[in-house]
C-alpha cells in the first residue's frame, strides 16, 4: 500500500515542497491549511504521517495536537512538528510529548526527503536518517 502524508501548514511554499517530495516518491499527499481541514482529510483517507506547522494562525500548537490526538483516525499517527529554527526551544513540553519529532524551518528539500523517507518507508526497507530532532517514541501502529 502506498503511504499517505498529511501536511497541515498555511505556507504554500512548504506545501509545495511536500507535494514535490511525494510526487518523486509516489506517495499520496493530503494538504490542509488548518487543523479542521486536516481532520476532515484524515477522516476520509487514513494517513501514515502528519507534518504539522507549529505556528498556525489562531491556534496554539498544543490545541492542534490535542485535536489530532483525540481524533480516532489520527490518535496514534506519527506527527513531525514543523517549527521555525529560532522557535524550536519554544515548543511546549506538552507538544513535545504528543509528537515524535521536529523539523526546523527553513529546511531544504533534501532534509524533507530524508525525513519523509525515514517515516514513510515500509518496514524492513533501508531508510536514511531523518533530518529531525526526535523527542518521543513512535507510537505503536495498529493495522
Amino acid at each position: 500500500m502506498v503511504p499517505t502524508l498529511l501536511i497541515v501548514d498555511d505556507s504554500r511554499t512548504v506545501r509545495t515542497l511536500a507535494r514535490q517530495a511525494c510526487l518523486t516518491q509516489g506517495w499520496h499527499l493530503l494538504e490542509a491549511v488548518d487543523v479542521p481541514q486536516g481532520l476532515k482529510s484524515a477522516e476520509r483517507v487514513p494517513v501514515d504521517l502528519i507534518l504539522l506547522d507549529t505556528t498556525l494562525r489562531g491556534l496554539e500548537i498544543t490545541e492542534a495536537l490535542r485535536a489530532f490526538r483525540s481524533h480516532a483516525r489520527t490518535e496514534s499517527t506519527p506527527i513531525v512538528l514543523l517549527a521555525p529554527s529560532l522557535g524550536q526551544g519554544h515548543v511546549p513540553p506538552l507538544a513535545r510529548a504528543q509528537a515524535q519529532a521536529l523539523l526546523a524551518k527553513p529546511f531544504s528539500r533534501s532534509d524533507l526527503d530524508r525525513t519523509l523517507s525515514h517515516w514513510l518507508m515500509r518496514p524492513g526497507a533501508s531508510a536514511p536518517a531523518p533530518a529531525v530532532h526526535s523527542f518521543a517514541p513512535v507510537p505503536s501502529r495498529s493495522a
